[in-house]
């Protein structure tokens, strides 16, 4: 049997500490981010309602077309304005990786997953993947959800960056997380595959 000397013992407390810390810290942030995808997927649905209304309200009185006319623009707003589907996926690639430099969110990678109509509109996934900050995750993804044109999260994927012992990982690699975000948006232009 092999006893521990005073330092392993100290180490080994440290690594617990930092590993607790991490994980209380994505408890919190995961709660925050889970409140935030509820949000964008009651936008999400919003936004599908004005669509139908709209489709419904066609052929009704002047009055009538004006509200659909507010509603389109609302909605247009929402939509990234682009003609063909590679100015698609290109704007929003720089729209994401503009709002991740914003938020120190180091991207390795990001790339379309998938291309569809969907209600009338082109949809978009993308996948980021990379390394961000536990402190800047939330105000990232309401960004996202706040701007205009609309991200949407699909998924998320969080894993704690664990610290390695005399390495000098330290607090540092407790205040970072490997990202797997899977991400939606929506145009008005024809097409939808990448």
């Amino acid at each position: 049997m092999t006893m521990l000397s005073t330092y392993e013992r100290r180490a080994l407390a440290a690594f617990g500490a930092v590993a607790a810390t991490v994980l209380l810290g994505f408890v919190f942030v995961a709660g925050g981010l889970v409140a935030v995808m509820r949000d964008q997927h009651e936008t999400l649905a919003t936004l599908q309602g004005v669509i139908a209304q709209a489709a419904a309200r066609r052929g009704q009185s002047e009055a009538q077309g004006a509200q659909e006319r507010t509603a389109a623009a609302d909605l247009s707003r929402r939509l990234f304005a682009v003609r063909t589907p590679s100015d698609f996926q290109s704007q929003l690639q720089s729209t994401l990786k503009a709002a991740a430099d914003r938020h120190g969110i180091r991207v390795d990678v990001l790339q379309p997953v998938k291309g569809d109509r969907v209600g009338g509109l082109s949809r978009l996934l993308l996948r980021l993947e990379g390394t961000v900050p536990q402190a800047r995750l939330a105000a990232f993804v309401a960004e996202l959800a706040l701007q205009e044109p609309a991200i949407f999260v699909q998924d998320l994927e969080l894993r704690p960056l664990m610290p390695v012992l005399g390495r000098g990982g330290g607090a540092a690699a407790g205040d970072t997380v490997l990202a797997r975000i899977e991400l939606a948006a929506f145009s008005a232009a024809p097409g939808g595959s990448r």
